[in-house]
C-alpha cells in the first residue's frame, strides 16, 4: 500500500533557524547526508513546530491535549508507522507507557467493573475494556480519542497531585496535565538522545525512515 506523504517544493520551509532567516529549507533538509544531521534536523523541525509551542501553553485542558499529539508523534518517530505511514495504536500505548509506571499496569478487576459500570446505560452489560491490557489504553481512550474528537473526556479527569491517580473504587483516572507535560518532555528528549546515539538501534532505524518519508 502507498504511505501517506506529500512532495513538498524545495523552497518549502522545513522548521524555522536562526542561521536561516528564511528557514531551514526542504531543499537543505534533502540534502543532508549523515544520519545524525537528519536526526537533529528532525528534532529541531519539532522543537521549533510542537514542542516550543507545548511549552507556553498553561491552559490545562489544552496541554493535556496537544501532550498526547505529541505522544503520538513519538509513536511515530521512535516506534514506526504502518504500510500507510499512519499510527499504530500498539506502538501509541507503549509511549504513554514510558511516562509512568501506573500506566504500565494491567487494569484491576475493580476498575473494570466500575469503569464499565459508568460507561454503560442502565441495564447494558458492554465490556469496553476487553482490548485494554493497561490503563494507558484508558488514557488514550478517555482523553486523547474521545476529547479531541468529542469534546469530553470517558473516564480520565484534570485535576492536581501525582501524575496519574487511579480512583479504583469509581472507575476513573485523574491525570495531572503540568506533570503529564513535564514527563513528555523528558520522554522525547531521552528518545532522541538513545537515537542519535544508537543505544537503541530501533529508534535510530524508525526516526530516519520517519525523516525520509518526510522529505520525499
Amino acid at each position: 500500500m502507498t504511505e501517506n506523504f506529500y512532495h513538498y517544493p524545495d523552497d518549502t520551509v522545513f522548521h524555522g533557524s536562526s542561521e536561516y532567516p528564511d528557514g531551514y529549507l526542504f531543499s537543505y533538509a534533502r540534502a543532508l547526508t549523515t544520519e545524525n544531521e537528519k536526526i537533529l534536523k528532525l528534532k529541531e523541525r519539532l522543537n521549533g513546530y510542537y514542542v516550543n509551542g507545548l511549552a507556553s501553553v498553561e491552559h490545562p485542558f489544552m496541554t493535556a491535549i496537544l501532550t498526547c499529539v505529541g505522544l503520538e508523534v513519538l509513536g511515530q518517530v521512535f516506534l514506526g508507522f504502518d504500510s500507510e505511514g499512519k499510527t499504530i495504536q500498539s506502538n501509541t500505548i507503549l509511549i504513554y507507557e514510558m511516562l509512568d509506571q501506573q500506566l504500565q499496569q494491567p487494569l484491576s478487576t475493580t476498575f473494570k467493573s466500575n469503569y464499565n459500570l459508568n460507561r454503560n446505560p442502565q441495564g447494558q452489560t458492554t465490556d469496553y475494556t476487553i482490548s485494554f491490557s493497561s490503563y494507558a489504553h484508558i488514557l488514550r481512550k478517555g482523553l486523547r480519542n474521545s476529547f479531541t474528537h468529542n469534546y469530553r473526556s470517558l473516564g480520565v479527569f484534570l485535576g492536581e497531585g501525582e501524575i496519574i491517580d487511579v480512583h479504583e473504587n469509581e472507575g476513573f483516572m485523574v491525570v495531572n496535565p503540568t506533570l503529564f507535560k513535564q514527563q513528555f518532555n523528558a520522554c522525547y528528549e531521552n528518545c532522541f538522545s538513545q537515537a542519535i546515539s544508537n543505544s537503541i538501534p530501533s529508534y535510530r532505524q524508525n526516526a530516519l525512515r520517519y525523516f525520509e518519508l518526510l522529505i520525499r
